[in-house]
């Protein structure tokens, strides 16, 4: 591939994608992804910046900025200052987890510069006697979730190997202009066609977008709202044994349960979920701190009838023909030039690992996610931290959704229903599955029984009924009727679904 005189390289389609969703609006700092790991055990901190500096030192796509050149959007070398590490010692507060939680969650919230490369942020912050916390963040252009355990292995690796005064062994990632070249290689070839043939015809006559909330998504606002509970190890265990007998992974009856619990909220057997992938599908992609990562449309179709089993499969062999697929930037075919564009899908599941088995010289880690990019619609992730283990179900929103009761409620019956699913007898069906939870029933009793709030004695019915409209003044669209009808033809508005469309 040729490449610019001065080192100029284009942006891969993953970082395309997050270059023009900054453009459009560049004072959002929730392009920022983020983790602490949690390292149980002694630390030699000026040890740990060596280690840390090496390794940022040797991540070539960390070390980017990003210009316009000649019309073309690009990434070159920056001029990086000499590494500092910033530290803080939160051992003697009152609260200490609290103490480094408002830290890392300043820390993630300065604004990065893609311009002159300012595209990371470290903290390392002293817990106790023997414990820290490390903050690693990136602008999403440059790193992703992957990169995440990939450099921080690497640091573990450095770390290790300083301490016992050993040599270190040699970066195995790739040069970023060789990912590059790939990237170039792919856009080219015929693989490249095949699979925007494929998805044209997967996205075809692709319904609304229905979201885990059973109405339209409001504008976001640029704050993400978060909440999480654990899935304990008897329920964990339950969905493993339930994948097992069903012979697909756990991962995969997360999804089909996703799609089904979507088919119950929004009423629809037309179901699309976003998909986040990896995007590594070489060799040199699966070794290299890089942003690759990618959201593909999982399109179901789930019907109440369908059984359990049936649900499952169908998931399971949808995501594996999706991820055949997954070079593609599926971006291109509903975005504008300037990434503009309404995507297929208002519901997201990401599903990730956190099974490092890092250890810093004898020193364990435990890694905690804290920002996975920006959230403009409700999406549930699930995080896998290995064996035998619990499962955190999170569910995470813009404010524009609502706050963390209203999330906490769909986190809850989002728990319910997965659960009912990996209980369920593989013939059951998808609409026989539990759904409410105690607080829904007992508010659907309370409607049931007529309410329980004394009708209004001041106000005629018309004036309620003009209070109700300015509240909600978004109209049920319609046109006008077909020739020779006399009824209106009505077209989909937008969804409202008290406690999740009970059905």
């Amino acid at each position: 591939m040729a490449t610019h005189d001065h080192g100029f390289l284009p942006l891969t389609s993953p970082q395309t994608g997050v270059w023009f969703a900054q453009q459009l609006d560049p004072a959002r700092c929730d392009y920022t992804i983020g983790e602490y790991l949690e390292i149980h055990g002694a630390l030699d901190a000026e040890l740990f910046e060596q280690a840390l500096s090496r390794t940022l030192a040797e991540t070539e796509a960390l070390g980017m900025r990003f210009a316009e050149v000649d019309g073309e959007v690009r990434q070159m070398p920056a001029d990086r200052p000499p590494f500092r590490l910033a530290t803080a010692d939160a051992g003697a507060c009152s609260d200490p987890a609290a103490e480094a939680d408002a830290l890392m969650r300043a820390e993630l919230a300065r604004p990065m510069d893609l311009a002159t490369g300012d595209v990371t942020r470290h903290l390392l912050v002293r817990t106790g006697p023997d414990t820290h916390r490390w903050l690693q963040a990136y602008h999403h252009i440059v790193a992703d979730g992957v990169s995440g355990s990939l450099l921080a292995r690497r640091v573990a690796e450095v770390y290790s190997a300083l301490a016992a005064g050993a040599p270190v062994a040699a970066c195995d990632a790739a040069p970023w202009e060789r990912i590059v070249a790939e990237e170039h290689a792919y856009r080219q070839s015929e693989e490249h066609l095949r699979d925007g043939e494929f998805w044209r015809a997967k996205l075809a006559d692709a319904p609304e977008p229905v979201s885990f909330t059973g109405h339209t998504p409001a504008r976001p606002t640029g704050v993400a709202v978060r909440v999480s509970g654990e899935l304990d190890a008897v329920d964990a265990g339950a969905l493993r044994d339930a994948a097992r007998r069903l012979g697909t992974r756990w991962s995969a009856l997360v999804m089909a349960a996703a799609a089904g619990y979507l088919h119950r909220v929004g009423a629809t057997e037309d179901v699309v979920l976003g998909l986040p992938v990896t995007g590594r599908t070489t060799p040199a992609a699966r070794r290299t701190p890089g942003m690759f990562s990618k959201v593909l449309p999982l399109r179901l179709r789930v019907t109440g009838a369908m059984s359990v089993e049936e649900l499952v499969r169908s998931t399971s062999a949808g995501i594996k023909e999706a991820l055949r697929h997954q070079r593609y930037r599926v971006e291109e075919l509903y975005s504008g030039a300037d990434g503009s564009g309404t995507r297929p899908w208002d519901a997201v599941v990401n599903l990730m690992s956190f099974d490092y088995g890092l250890s810093f010289d004898g020193a364990g880690a435990t890694a905690h996610n804290l920002a996975v990019g920006p959230v403009d619609h409700v999406s549930v992730n699930v995080y896998d931290r290995g064996g035998d283990s619990a499962l955190t179900v999170q569910v995470e929103g813009d404010a524009a959704e609502g706050g963390t009761e209203e999330l906490a409620a769909h986190q809850r019956r989002f728990i319910r229903f997965l659960v009912a699913l990996a209980t369920a007898d593989p013939s059951a069906p998808v609409d026989s599955l539990g759904l409410l939870t105690g607080a829904d029933e007992e508010r659907l009793a309370v409607l049931g029984d007529g309410g329980s709030a004394a009708a209004t004695q001041d106000r005629c019915l018309h004036e309620l009924f003009e209070e109700q409209a300015a509240r909600t003044p978004t109209p049920w669209p319609w046109s006008a009727p077909a020739s020779g009808s006399a009824t209106p033809n009505w077209t989909r508005g937008p969804r409202t679904s008290p406690a999740g469309c009970v059905r």
